[in-house]
């Protein structure tokens, strides 16, 4: 969508991103920050590219996908440590639809346009 703005001149929509602090893996992201930043902000970013994917406005997905694999990586590397943490976000699944409500219902994140009013 951000790409058909771009080719029509057209002005650019805020996006807006809602997170769901009561998912597991924003807890778990917010625990880490100070332990892990580099991870931390990984997994932020991963967030906000999935999101962007979800609502269509991913212009480079490259960059979520080198990120999905070390995130992938390390995941498999600590799979041994039995982090509870990493197999609850397991069970929970994102929900989509076109009116941009994974979040609150208990999907991580969601991204979408905002139109101008």
């Amino acid at each position: 969508m951000q790409e058909v703005i771009q080719r029509k001149k057209l002005p650019e929509l805020p996006n807006s991103l809602e997170i769901n602090p009561e998912h597991p893996i924003i807890q778990k992201l917010a625990e880490i920050r100070t332990t892990d930043p580099k991870l931390a902000e990984m997994v932020a970013f991963q967030i906000l590219d999935n999101a962007k994917l979800s609502a269509g406005l991913l212009s480079n997905p490259k960059d979520l996908l080198d990120r999905w694999n070390t995130l992938l990586e390390r995941a498999l590397q600590s799979a041994g440590n039995g982090d509870p943490a990493l197999a609850e976000t397991s069970t929970h699944t994102t929900s989509s639809s076109s009116t941009g409500t994974a979040a609150s219902e208990g999907g991580i994140a969601d991204a979408e346009v905002m139109s101008k009013q």
